[in-house]
């Protein structure tokens, strides 16, 4: 059959969000494997000395990324619809779900 404009761009768009949504889940699910290899006699709690080397860098690379997008998008080498920051309704949001998570890396760390 004949797929429309809009059928296939919106097929289109769901095979770009899977794709990232696997991107996520590889890159999610990798980020600390480096801490495989700390030797023996750090593991377990001792391992905790490597987890604020790896929230700092959580937070810089996520602020960087946002950064980037918002640059790009100013500058007009992408196309997106302004920025509009809502920090009053995000920003207790957003710390929680960080603790939660930053609380699940401590619990994998501790668990290896």
């Amino acid at each position: 059959g004949k797929v429309t404009g809009s059928a296939s761009a919106a097929a289109a768009k769901k095979a770009l969000g899977i794709f990232y949504a696997i991107c996520v889940g590889c890159f999610g699910g990798s980020m600390l494997v480096p801490l495989s290899f700390v030797p023996p006699e750090l593991a377990g709690i001792k391992g905790l000395a490597f987890v604020p080397s790896f929230g700092i860098g959580s937070l810089l690379a996520g602020t960087s990324i946002m950064a980037l997008y918002w640059a790009l998008g100013a500058c007009g080498a992408i196309k997106r619809d302004p920025i509009k920051l809502e920090p009053r309704a995000t920003l207790w949001a957003g710390l929680t779900s960080g603790t939660i998570w930053q609380f699940g890396n401590v619990c994998q760390v501790v668990a290896q």
